[in-house]
């Protein structure tokens, strides 16, 4: 009896033994330090395989860039001189906003890395929603492929297609990549040097009159058609000059709403005629009324899209004699000699061209397309 006893106590104390706290606690921090050890080395490991310049790509050799994202799809292919948009429809990219996304495809600099979750997608706006997908190429060459997502001025997170790690660029891109189809339109609707216009003609509601090149000093125009008090030759040069050099607000897709005013014929119409390379051209511009958000809506003969205008133009696209009068300058405005316009104290060269982006390329491009809706 005593035997079976001494066996009991035996195994309770071995089994005391095996059960110590202080044991099972040594275990538990055995495992927790070698799960902080392979964490450090993860995190070291994460950045060492960091690239400053793995995303990058030579933007002189991109020729196609596909941008998707919450607010469009876009294709953009280069066609020298201009870059233009493939799809979803076609028409002439911006130049500025092409050279916005080379210069994040060209600059695109990798500061830190860090391991892929479901949670960190989301907070870092990587995840399907949110992010906007960068593809470039390079002929038939993928020479980039990223996703872009939140960040701030200093910083902006991004993920390589594929790539199982959340990387951090310097500067904030998403601004050049998120944005709508629109915004990737030519913004320009005319671009012409007013030099080379030889007469201006205005139909509306105020009548008809024309303006026409003074021949000895080209880009000045004087009236015929009506009569004014005091011709205003400074002025109306430069209505000349806003009508050669319009941009677009914004862009209408077919078919026209009711409201833009371009369903009838009774339009305000402006024909603008200039010579360029030994032959005579002409374009017509029709004017719809203003509407509820603000907008003129602008329809040239180069194409059947419609654009919108600032209203604040209205006075130079529907203009009536009393646009093109003096306005009590102390020196007289139409003599002709006069190089300078001063208008409410101001002096300013009026004929003095803004930049424009690509002049005579541009109009070529529009020519083309028009030519191309026509034979459609």
């Amino acid at each position: 009896m005593d035997s079976i006893i001494y066996r009991v106590l035996v195994c309770a104390c071995a089994w005391m033994l095996a059960c110590d706290p202080s044991d099972s606690a040594t275990q538990t921090s055995q495992s927790s330090s070698q799960a902080e050890g392979e964490s450090a080395e993860s995190a070291k490991a994460l950045r060492s395989s960091v690239n400053p310049g793995e995303l990058r790509a030579d933007p002189d050799r991109i020729t196609r860039i596909e941008i998707s994202g919450p607010q469009s799809s876009v294709t953009i292919e280069r066609a020298e001189p201009l870059w233009r948009i493939v799809s979803p429809l076609e028409y002439p990219a911006s130049q500025v906003a092409i050279d916005a996304v080379l210069g994040v495809v060209a600059g695109v600099e990798v500061i830190a890395a860090e391991a892929e979750t479901e949670p960190l997608l989301k907070s870092r706006g990587l995840d399907g929603k949110d992010a906007v997908t960068v593809k470039a190429w390079a002929g038939d060459e993928v020479k980039t492929h990223f996703r872009v997502g939140y960040g701030s001025r200093e910083a902006t997170y991004v993920q390589r297609v594929s790539d199982p790690r959340i990387l951090t660029i310097r500067d904030w891109a998403r601004p050049a990549v998120n944005k709508s189809v629109d915004d990737f339109r030519h913004p320009v609707i005319t671009d012409l040097d007013s030099k080379l216009v030889e007469k201006v003609t205005y139909r509306n509601a105020f009548g008809q009159m024309e303006l026409v090149a003074d021949s000895a000093a080209p880009g000045r125009f004087r009236l015929e058609g009506a009569h004014a008090s005091s011709f205003d030759v400074d002025r109306a040069s430069k209505g000349v000059h806003i009508l050669c050099h319009l941009t677009a607000k914004g862009f209408l897709e077919s078919p026209v709403p009711r409201d833009a005013g371009l369903v009838t014929d009774k339009l305000a119409r402006v024909t603008l005629q200039w010579r360029e390379g030994g032959e005579r051209r002409t374009m017509e511009l029709w004017v719809g009324p203003i509407t509820n958000n603000g907008h003129l809506h602008v329809r040239t003969s180069l194409s059947e899209q419609v654009f919108l205008v600032a209203a604040n133009l209205e006075s130079t696209l529907v203009a009536q004699v009393g646009h093109f009068e003096s306005r009590g300058d102390s020196v007289r405005s139409d003599d002709p000699a006069r190089p300078r316009a001063i208008h409410e104290g101001h002096s300013h060269d009026v004929l003095a061209a803004p930049p424009t982006l690509v002049p005579t390329e541009l109009m070529q491009e529009l020519r083309r397309m028009a030519r191309e809706q026509v034979g459609k």
